[in-house]
This record gives structure tokens, C-alpha cells and sequence, in this order.
């Protein structure tokens, strides 16, 4: 059995993998091979499939791969879900804000009100059929890099445990996958959940466990800082504004990749409380939360697992 390393970039985010296998640099080459699939399925670009769908917006519908599909189809249920902060369709206005880009702007009150309206996950028609998706209104714009990172990882996952890879581990831009037993003598991995820029540089939260993903949201790493307020990139769909809160990071554990980057954003909006309540009803899943104290808040099944 052996172990290797690589780097792969991927949408412009670096993705760092370590496997430990027989034949583990075959292994990568493979992954290396289906990675190069899915930046031609899940990119932005005018020539990709997701490109040509936002291109014909308001025109016709356009039949695309399987697993766009179900990604898409995945993302408009969950925007749809009251009070989420998931909207998949919510491209025409960070293009209005353009947060995290050298021409950030604030805009006025009428932009944001003409542009919401394009931004209606109502408006995104589906045929199960045909694989096919429609954005009826002209305009409209899907923008899927809020999940596209968990669905790879998950593709990624299932074709490793497929060959029965002993153990790895993924860095996703920040957001970790563990899988299979770690070299500790419990077998389990320690990850970091606790933000690398905390105020507080003495706290720290760990988590004990194996076969899970980490999926976090740093509310403003990404912001427009403007008369001394900091405005989030995450934007509310309700009212087109940065979101306002009270946490500085929120990251949900959970099984599948595709899950936590669901729940972080649904959430993000929400009440520490509520996002506490939310998570602990729901099966397989757990959060760790830092507010802007910087104090470390988690779910309840993180009792014996977090320190």
C-alpha cells in the first residue's frame, strides 16, 4: 500500500488530495482524467454546458449532461425551501454588487428592485424527461459554485471507495473530506473547525471522526468594506442586500459533501438558535458555528467529538 499527494486545480480553486492505496498514483491520474469531465460540465465558461444554458435564458430549453441536471434540479428545490439563503439564481445581483471583484460598488435601492425579479428559482423550468432546463425569463443567470465543490467531492468519494481506496483526505478551497481510518491511534482524524483569521487566536475547536465532510462558510472573507462597514458577498435573496448576522463562520459536518453545502448557505442567514434547532433535527448532520466574539457554538451530537 502506498500514499501520494497531488494538487489539481479546479474552477479556479486548488484541490489537494491525498490517498493512501495500491497504485495511489494511478489513482490520481484517474481523478486527474475525471476532473478535466466535470470543469466542462460545471464551469461558467460561455462554451460549457451550464455557459450555453444561461446564454439561451428566456429563448428555449436546453438538454444537458445527467449530473448537471440533477444538480440543478438539487439547488432549485432547496431554493425554494422557505426563509433559504440558497438561491441558484441569484447571479444578477452579485454581478450587480460584484463583491470580491476591483469594481465593487453598492447599488441603489431601483437596481437592486429591476434585478431581483431575474432571480426567481420559480422561473427555472424542468423536464425530467429530457434532461433538459429552461430559465424562462431573459436575463437570468444560474450560478452553480456554491454547491458545484460538494457534488464533485461526492463523485469523487464514491469513485474511491468504488476501488476500495484505504484512506484519504481532500482539501477543497478550505472545505475537508475525510475518508477511512486516519494514521492516530484511533484511527480517527483531528479536523480544525475554528477560522484561521479568529481574533482570538488561543481558540480553537477540533473534531474527532472518519468518513465525513466539512463544509464551511467564512461570512466575510469575501466583503466590500465601505465607511467602515463591512458588506458580506453571501446576499439575502429575500431583499437583494449582503446578509446580516451575528456569525463570522458556519461550518456543517455531514456524510456527503453535497449536504454540507446545502445546509451552510440554506442557513447562513438565520439565528444562531435557529441554525442550532434546524441542524439538530436533521439526521447526519452537525454544525459548528463562530459568532463575532468569536466563541465556539456546535450541535449537540459534536458533545464527545469536539474539543
Amino acid at each position: 500500500m502506498s500514499q501520494a499527494k497531488r494538487q489539481f486545480y479546479f474552477l479556479d480553486k486548488v484541490l489537494n488530495i491525498m490517498i493512501e492505496t495500491m497504485n495511489a498514483e494511478l489513482v490520481l491520474d484517474e481523478l486527474a482524467a475525471r476532473l478535466k469531465i466535470y470543469e466542462q460540465r460545471f464551469s461558467q465558461t460561455a462554451t460549457s454546458q451550464l455557459g450555453t444554458l444561461n446564454h439561451q435564458s428566456g429563448a428555449k430549453a436546453i438538454t444537458v449532461d445527467r449530473q448537471l441536471y440533477e444538480l440543478i434540479k438539487l439547488g432549485k428545490y432547496h431554493s425554494l425551501k422557505q426563509a433559504s439563503n440558497l438561491n441558484i439564481a441569484i447571479a444578477p445581483l452579485t454581478q450587480l454588487w460584484r463583491i470580491g471583484q476591483p469594481d465593487a460598488r453598492i447599488p441603489s435601492a431601483e437596481e437592486i428592485q429591476a434585478t431581483l425579479p431575474l432571480t426567481n428559482p420559480e422561473q427555472i423550468v424542468l423536464d425530467d424527461n429530457q434532461s433538459a432546463v429552461f430559465l424562462t425569463q431573459p436575463g437570468m443567470v444560474l450560478d452553480l459554485s456554491s454547491l458545484v465543490k460538494g457534488y464533485v467531492t461526492d463523485l469523487l468519494v464514491s469513485y474511491l471507495n468504488s476501488i476500495n481506496v484505504h484512506a484519504a483526505l481532500m482539501d477543497f478551497d478550505g472545505n475537508i473530506t475525510v475518508l477511512g481510518p486516519s494514521r492516530q491511534v484511533d484511527q480517527q482524524w483531528r479536523v480544525p473547525v475554528s477560522p484561521a483569521m479568529a481574533i482570538n487566536q488561543g481558540k480553537r475547536a477540533m473534531v474527532s471522526t472518519t468518513n465525513r465532510s466539512f463544509i464551511t462558510r467564512q461570512i466575510y472573507k469575501r466583503a466590500l468594506v465601505k465607511q467602515q462597514r463591512a458588506y458580506s458577498y453571501f446576499l439575502d435573496p429575500q431583499t437583494g442586500r449582503p446578509i446580516e448576522t451575528d456569525l463570522t463562520s458556519l461550518t456543517i459536518i455531514s456524510p456527503q459533501s453535497i449536504d454540507g453545502e446545502v445546509w451552510s448557505l440554506r442557513l447562513l442567514n438565520q439565528s444562531i438558535d435557529h441554525i442550532l434547532a434546524i441542524v439538530n433535527q436533521q439526521p447526519n448532520l452537525e454544525a459548528v458555528l463562530i459568532d463575532d466574539e468569536d466563541d465556539i457554538i456546535y450541535s449537540d451530537g459534536l458533545t464527545e467529538l469536539i474539543n
